[in-house]
């Protein structure tokens, strides 16, 4: 473009100094004819520079992932191809999974008995439950005969003061008896020499055996009727009680015994079921169901392992250099990858130097020829500014910076420019190199030098300069 206007110059000063002759062509006009050009192409590329800042450092950057799996093992297929465009969700490579089918199997069968251990620990739970019921119910059982049972001694300890008593009462009556039996039989033998003689009544000898017989016969009922209170308070143990007061005291000890027992119980099974968890949960049960728990985790690990072993595209893009194959062993080590994957998602990045960048804004119109598309402009838009180069990191560290002793070199400020929607489609190779320029807001009149001197250079990547 400063060939173009120089040209133009020249036809405007040959026309004004040499074909109509307008003015002299002396000292004066050449130096002014010569300054003039020099002063203003100077102007103007300062000012282009400014206003239309370019670049001849254009590159096209595609995120690369690295590919490394999550788990080691003999890989068993490669269904891909190098340099072949892969959607996002497609396989990359296969692991053999047989190994970790067997830990996810594993992992299974461990929470089908664990389970089995808590339906154990909640069936325990239940028996200590009714085992606690039941202690308590055999106390207050017990505890509800004690009085019954004092009761009874108390009772039988009456009844042996009854006996005492019937026994005083036969004894006196017995006693009455025999003095009664005494003086009937006197008067028997009185009457009966009273009769021999004549003296006395018939009838009243009668009357006198008669009574006498049945004075006899209360005696034996008296005497009977002691000798069964003797027998029922002969019957009496070693220590002397009666039976019936040693049965129910026996009774009362074993009431008691069981009381003791019952509350015994009763407390190693409220112990038992005092071991619980912060939940409320018994011991056993809690210890159960976290360990199903972990166990649950591990099968999800294991699960996930196993899921690891068929590895997916992250996105659109690409594999280059691809040498897995099958029957290789892919370890999951960050420093031995076994593909390399190009995304489909680019960055357009131009690279000025600092003071060129302090018009440009987001939104500004930009235009980029990269050799890989000789002659072709290829409209794009800036979409920000990377206000930071490494030298403005500072490590985090204990040691002082070095400054060092050499004047540091002017670090470039790169703008991300994004494609149009015009060439959106267009294949942008990653890694292509070429130059561009940004149109700010301002100076847009001579935008159109800026324009034309970008066309004209992209023409000369038709050109393949090496001699063989």
């Amino acid at each position: 473009m400063e060939v173009i206007l120089l040209l133009i110059y020249s036809f405007f000063v040959w026309l004004i100094f040499f074909k109509f002759k307008w003015l002299p062509w002396n000292i004066v006009s050449q130096v002014i004819v010569i300054t003039l050009p020099i002063i203003g192409m100077a102007a103007l590329i300062l000012i282009l520079n400014v206003v239309a800042p370019s670049s001849h450092d254009v590159r096209v950057i595609n995120y690369v992932v690295q590919v490394v799996p999550r788990v080691t093992g003999r890989v068993t297929e490669v269904p891909i191809e190098p340099n072949r465009p892969i959607k996002k969700g497609e396989v990359l490579f296969k692991i053999d999974p047989v190994p970790f089918e067997i830990e996810v199997q594993a992992a299974q069968a461990r929470i089908a008995d664990l389970e089995a251990a808590l339906l154990g620990a909640e069936a325990s739970e239940r028996e200590l439950d009714e085992q606690l019921k039941t202690a308590s119910a055999k106390r207050q059982a017990a505890e509800s005969r004690l009085p019954e049972l004092k009761a009874r001694i108390q009772g039988a300890s009456a009844f042996e003061r009854e006996l005492q008593e019937q026994l005083k009462s036969a004894g006196g009556k017995r006693l009455a008896i025999e003095s009664r039996m005494q003086l009937a039989r006197r008067r028997v033998e009185q009457y009966r020499e009273l009769a021999a003689t004549g003296a006395g009544n018939k009838f009243d000898l009668e009357q006198a055996e008669a009574e006498a017989r049945t004075l006899e016969a209360d005696l034996a009922g008296a005497q009977a009727g002691e000798g069964q209170v003797r027998e029922k308070l002969s019957a009496r143990t070693e220590s002397g009680e009666l039976v019936e007061i040693a049965q129910a005291r026996s009774q009362l000890a074993q009431a008691e015994s069981d009381i003791a027992s019952a509350k015994a119980g009763e407390s190693q099974v409220r112990q038992k079921l005092s071991a619980r968890s912060p939940a409320g949960e018994l011991a056993a049960v809690a210890s159960a169901k976290a360990a199903i728990a972990q166990a649950r985790a591990q099968l999800a690990d294991a699960q996930w392992n196993l899921d690891q072993t068929v590895y997916y595209a992250p996105s659109d893009g690409t594999v280059v250099g691809l040498a897995l194959r099958p029957g290789a062993v892919a370890s999951q080590l960050v420093m031995q990858p076994v593909m390399t994957f190009v995304e489909d998602e680019q960055w357009v990045v131009a690279l000025f130097g600092q003071n060129e960048v302090r018009l440009v804004e987001p939104g500004n119109e930009a235009e980029i020829a990269l050799r890989t598309y000789p002659d072709r402009i290829i409209k794009c838009t800036v979409d920000s500014v990377m206000w930071a180069t490494a030298l403005g990191q500072l490590p985090i560290s204990g040691a002082i910076p070095n400054t060092g002793v050499q004047p540091v070199p002017e670090g470039r400020l790169a703008v991300r420019l994004k494609v149009q929607d015009k060439d959106k489609d267009l294949y942008l190779a990653a890694g292509a190199q070429g130059q561009g320029a940004i149109y700010t807001k301002s100076g847009a009149m001579v935008h159109i030098i800026r324009k034309v001197i970008l066309r004209v250079g992209t023409k000369v990547d038709w050109l393949i300069l090496k001699l063989h």
